[in-house]
């Protein structure tokens, strides 16, 4: 087992890091229509299935071999938070707040 950055993989994981928010995190009315929208308009660059659906950008992967440089700068993170929320207004005519955003780090395990 392998330890880097507070992230814990076996040989068969690869861990991302995603700037956004869990889709629990949404009202529950907003969350049933973005499935629908997802679905409908194959949004799936934004979406990520772990537990607890993702909604964001991928700001990188590693697999056990891989180094994994992030860009963290605030210019990128403002990009891409504009950038979903120009999704959700126009989508779903929903405001996300700011403050939902954040860095989530997954650890994925295919077996």
């Amino acid at each position: 087992m392998k330890f880097r950055n507070g992230f814990v993989s076996n040989s068969s994981s690869s861990s991302y890091v995603i700037y956004g928010f869990f889709s629990e995190d949404l009202p529950e009315d907003i969350g049933e229509k973005w499935d629908d929208v997802r679905n409908r308009d194959h949004l799936w660059k934004y979406y990520y299935g772990c537990e607890g659906d993702i909604i964001g950008r991928s700001l990188g992967h590693w697999e056990d071999t891989d180094i994994l440089i992030l860009d963290l700068s605030e210019d990128h993170l403002k990009d891409i938070r504009e950038e979903i929320k120009k999704l959700f207004k126009e989508k779903l005519n929903f405001d996300v707040p700011d403050d939902m955003f954040k860095l989530i780090g997954t650890t994925w395990y295919d077996g």
